[in-house]
């Protein structure tokens, strides 16, 4: 988050050296970023003198402090998010009712745009992220059509769209769940990929910029963990760009339980470390087993298999591995057996936490009862 109140304080006197410290420590580990340009700032509207979630009455304020953020970050940052939530009007664009003002949105994404392309050319601009849902705010597709509507070159001015697809909040259904009132995390992309098809924009991107469950009494930790990699598979199935886990680590206090342990590291107590939750294990080991693989088939579609399995098979181009994941969202998982490719003698199993075991395959295919947390399969 590289937050302008903070930033720019003072109007013309810019301090990044808080984001710069903690960009440094991120980039010496190798990580990479999406740089969130947000939110408001006090001095820059008439509707506040203290709270920063009020938008600019003029975009161009905005734009200015976008395009030195990135002329500051030129050649280390290569993705920036416009603003984030934005029909949240209550909690991050104030002042113009519960959902936000989209067409003002349009315009302040139009303006920052522009000034991020002036400053550095070859950076990637997203769209900021809407909340999904419509739960009593319009969500991200009733939210977009206004702006579309107001902005009819709006697909002109944002090269990727963010988005994050929460369960109805505070979230706890299955990444998988259709219902009346939920839509699997999977369907929540296609149809975001639909509406910005009819209006010229199909092809381009969608990032994952947030997505996560806390902790809490409808949610384990075990069924966090499950869910993440759950959730991440199925966004790598439906097209997903790239896919953030919503967030590092728990926070301490001032935040009701179902805001504040979302994280994959549990709050420290004292002065002990940070605990991993299975969370953290799950993420890493998903990385470690299929980080290198793509999604290349839908084994559930492909092979018939039961109702409720959920099975893919991924190819790693560079070795031209060969691999699958697979888990069940029936209430009563039953055995699959699942066709393997010609020639593969060997499978390795890895499960959600790590552990390894082995399958013999007979007559060219694996019969396993898959469970609620996926399996990797790994062919030999």
């Amino acid at each position: 988050d590289f937050i302008w109140h903070r930033t720019e304080q003072v109007k013309g006197t810019f301090d990044f050296s808080a984001h710069d410290r903690r960009l440094k420590a991120a980039e010496a580990v190798g990580v990479k970023h999406v740089g969130l340009l947000a939110y408001g700032n006090p001095w820059a509207t008439t509707k506040t003198t203290s709270d920063p979630y009020y938008p600019p009455d003029d975009p161009a304020d905005f734009a200015n402090y976008v395009s030195k953020a990135v002329t500051h970050y030129k050649g280390r940052i290569k993705t920036y998010e416009l603003w984030n939530e934005p029909n949240s009007g209550f909690r991050f664009w104030k002042g113009a009712g519960l959902s936000g003002d989209p067409k003002a949105f349009g315009a302040l994404i139009k303006a920052a745009y522009k000034a991020a392309k002036a400053a550095d050319p070859t950076v990637e601009v997203l769209f900021g992220a809407p909340f999904f849902n419509d739960q009593v705010i319009d969500g991200h597709l009733k939210f977009l059509a206004k702006v579309y509507a107001a902005h009819p070159d709006l697909g002109d001015h944002f090269d990727g769209m963010g988005l994050h697809p929460y369960a109805l909040y505070p979230p706890s259904a299955a990444p998988e769940k259709e219902s009346a009132w939920e839509a699997s995390v999977g369907r929540k992309l296609a149809q975001l990929k639909a509406l910005m098809a009819s209006h010229g924009q199909g092809a381009k991107p969608i990032y994952v910029t947030e997505m996560g469950w806390p902790v809490w009494d409808k949610v384990s930790e075990a069924q966090q963990a499950s869910y993440l990699v759950r959730g991440f598979l199925l966004l790598q199935a439906a097209g997903s760009s790239m896919h953030c886990w919503y967030t590092l680590h728990d926070h301490v206090g001032g935040l009701t339980p179902t805001e504040a342990t979302f994280g994959l590291l549990a709050v420290p107590v004292g002065s002990a470390a940070p605990r991993e939750k299975p969370a953290f294990t799950a993420h890493r080991v998903l990385l470690e087993t299929l980080g290198a693989y793509r999604m290349s088939a839908d084994l559930q579609r492909d092979q018939g298999l039961s109702a409720g399995t959920h099975a893919y098979a991924l190819t790693d181009d560079k070795t031209g591995g060969k691999a699958m994941a697979i888990w069940s969202s029936a209430a009563k998982p039953s055995a699959v057996t699942i066709k393997l490719p010609a020639g593969i003698s060997a499978v390795t199993t890895v499960t959600l936490l790590g552990q390894t075991g082995t399958l013999t395959p007979a007559g060219g295919a694996v019969t396993l009862t898959p469970t609620a947390d996926p399996m990797y399969l790994l062919l030999k």
